[in-house]
């Protein structure tokens, strides 16, 4: 009769190992909780058990999933618009082509050292490249001599020898690359944390126009800039916000890196928002929640949103959310949501659970939100490797 018990109790186990409440259970590998949203979590309906900042979540007596248990934190919310200057690490190779040279046949120098769209010029000559200038000048010395290049694909760092042209065109030695060392644009910081006086913004990374690729940081720096105005967003076309700033801008604070998730720095003068504590994904739910920016004269407000669809999310990402912009004023001025506003904190139920991603380009009043989580791991991971380093 016990034997029967038990065979009917394992049935009932992989029947329940099948429900969506279930796998959505065993789906959260890496789910965790803070300690002010465990009473409130979805678990709890279920047998628990709470010791050493771990929650075990049981069925039937088996313990199906253990949860961590984190300490609340909280961070300054932020929402100031800013310029964000940033220098790669060497020279991005953006295009590879071939010039015509005096004999009027065309030479691909950049394909024939083995260099490819999206590499790095490290060093040229065992000179460090820090900018496009420096490769002109070694170029322009060269005479036409084979140049030793340091290039950098990937995590992989290797050597080559390039054989500069010399063009029918002008007359002048060239390499067939098209290289950028800078980029620059507007974005929206999302928290400062009060503990490190860090800051993250724009909750993805900045990637280069051309290659796709995420930029490698050198140094950078965020700075005031001046909203000139704003350009809608409509169907089939994204939105922005027009703003500038020159080099003599206020600097507000560094780039320190550009990781999947934004970019994070040390503050220097950043706008400090109200002190907001830190909400997990378990604790997002479909509803009203709030985005915060700084647009409309320079004044942080606080517009209207609707959290439509919530992604569980096994692994990070940075499309979390779906979003709905509501809010009749900001419609009014964006369209939605718009370049510029990407970082802009999501406030829900007093917690900071999120930042601003991606607009819908078939619905501007539409887009994607990742989880505060996920920045904040990635910036920690960032701070382990500094120290380790």
């Amino acid at each position: 009769m016990k034997r029967k018990i038990v065979i009917i109790l394992m049935c009932l186990i992989v029947l329940f190992s099948q429900t969506p409440l279930a796998i959505k259970v065993y789906d959260n590998r890496n789910l965790s909780l803070y300690k002010n949203e465990v009473s409130a979590s979805v678990f709890k309906d279920y047998s628990t058990n709470i010791a050493n900042d771990t929650m075990s979540v049981k069925v039937l007596g088996i313990t199906i999933k253990n949860i961590n248990i984190k300490e609340d934190k909280k961070v300054y919310l932020g929402g100031q618009t800013v310029g964000v200057a940033m220098y790669t690490n060497g020279l991005l190779v953006t295009d590879v082509i071939a010039i015509e040279d005096e004999n009027g046949n065309f030479i691909t120098p950049g394909k024939d050292a083995g260099i490819k769209k999206g590499d790095y010029l490290i060093k040229a000559n065992n000179i460090k490249l820090d900018d496009v200038s420096n490769i002109d000048a070694i170029l322009n010395n060269s005479k036409g001599e084979k140049i030793k290049l340091s290039i950098l694909r990937g995590n992989t760092t290797f050597e080559t020898e390039i054989n500069p042209v010399k063009s029918k065109k002008d007359g002048l030695f060239h390499l067939g690359l098209w290289m950028r060392d800078s980029a620059a644009g507007l974005g929206t910081i999302t928290y400062i944390d009060p503990e490190t006086n860090r800051y993250m913004a724009l909750g993805h990374s900045i990637c280069d126009s051309d290659t796709g690729q995420i930029l490698s940081v050198r140094s950078g720096r965020v700075v005031e800039c001046i909203i000139t105005g704003v350009k809608k967003g409509e169907k089939g076309k994204a939105g922005e916000l027009k703003g500038t700033f020159g080099i003599n801008a206020k600097q507000l604070g560094t780039v320190e890196d550009n990781t999947k998730f934004g970019i994070l720095g040390n503050n220097a003068y950043l706008k400090k928002g109200e002190l907001v504590t830190l909400g997990s994904q378990k604790s997002v739910e479909t509803g009203k929640a709030y985005i915060y920016s700084d647009f409309e004269n320079g004044e942080i407000k606080k517009y209207e949103i609707e959290i439509i669809h919530k992604n569980e999310q096994t692994y990070p990402s940075e499309k979390s959310m779906v979003i709905k912009i509501t809010d009749k004023n900001l419609i009014e001025k964006t369209g939605g949501i718009v370049q510029g506003l990407s970082g802009s904190p999501i406030v829900q139920n007093g917690r900071l659970i999120g930042a601003v991603t991606h607009v819908m380009i078939n619905d501007s009043t539409r887009g994607y939100g990742i989880f505060i989580e996920n920045m904040i791991q990635i910036s920690q991971e960032n701070s382990q490797v500094k120290k380790a380093s």
